[in-house]
C-alpha cells in the first residue's frame, strides 16, 4: 500500500507477464502488462468481466486483488466464495474455464480488478477493470479507438431497468448496435 501527504500516482506492472497457461501453446513469451490503479476510496465490491473472445492459451486471466484480509470472492452469485484472500494477496481465474462469461465478480471487502487477455497468440493486454458502482459519482464514459484497427469492441453492461437511460454521444442506445 502506498500512501502520502501529496498528490501522487502510481503505475503497476510488469514485463514477461504472461497467463496461466504461459500466453500461447508451449509457453516462453510475454508482453508489459501496465496500468494505473485508483485510490482505495475507488475501490469497490461488485465488477463485471466479459470474454474478449480469445481462446484460453492466449493468456486470458482475471486478477482480483484485496485490499482488507479475510475478503471473500465469488463469481456469478455463487453461495460459496471462489476464494477468500488477504490484504495484497490475489485470486486469478479464466472466464469461460472457470465461470461462464459474462462474469460478476461480488466480494465482502472492496478490491482491485485487472483483465488481462490477447487477440493473437501471445500479444496481451492488461486492463484496470472499474466497479459497477462508485458512489455519489454521475456515470460518464470516455473512449476513442484509431482507424488502423479493423475492429473495435466496446461492452456496456448495466442494469435492464436502467437500460433507457443510456446515451452514446447523446443518443438512446437500444440492444446491440453497430457504427
Amino acid at each position: 500500500r502506498v500512501t502520502a501527504d501529496a498528490d501522487f500516482t502510481v503505475i503497476s506492472g510488469g514485463r514477461g507477464f504472461s497467463g496461466p497457461a504461459g500466453c500461447a501453446v508451449g509457453g516462453g513469451c510475454g508482453d508489459a502488462g501496465f496500468d494505473m490503479p485508483v485510490t482505495t476510496a475507488f475501490l469497490g465490491t461488485t465488477h463485471v468481466v466479459t470474454s474478449p473472445g480469445t481462446d484460453n492459451n492466449s493468456g486470458e486471466s482475471v486478477r482480483v486483488i484485496a485490499d482488507v484480509d479475510g475478503t471473500q470472492v465469488f463469481l456469478n452469485g455463487a453461495a460459496a466464495p471462489a476464494a477468500t484472500i488477504n490484504a495484497g494477496q490475489f485470486f486469478v481465474f479464466v472466464p469461460g474455464t472457470d465461470a461462464p462469461p459474462p462474469v460478476l465478480i461480488t466480494s465482502t471487502q472492496p478490491v482491485t480488478v485487472f483483465q488481462s487477455g490477447g487477440s493473437v497468440g501471445c500479444e496481451l493486454g492488461t486492463s484496470y477493470i472499474p466497479p459497477l458502482y462508485f458512489p455519489n459519482v454521475q456515470s460518464s464514459v470516455s473512449f476513442t479507438t484509431t482507424n488502423t484497427l479493423p475492429t473495435h469492441t466496446v461492452n456496456v453492461v448495466i442494469a435492464a431497468a436502467d437500460e433507457p437511460s443510456l446515451r452514446l454521444d447523446g443518443y438512446p442506445i437500444a440492444g446491440a448496435f453497430s457504427l
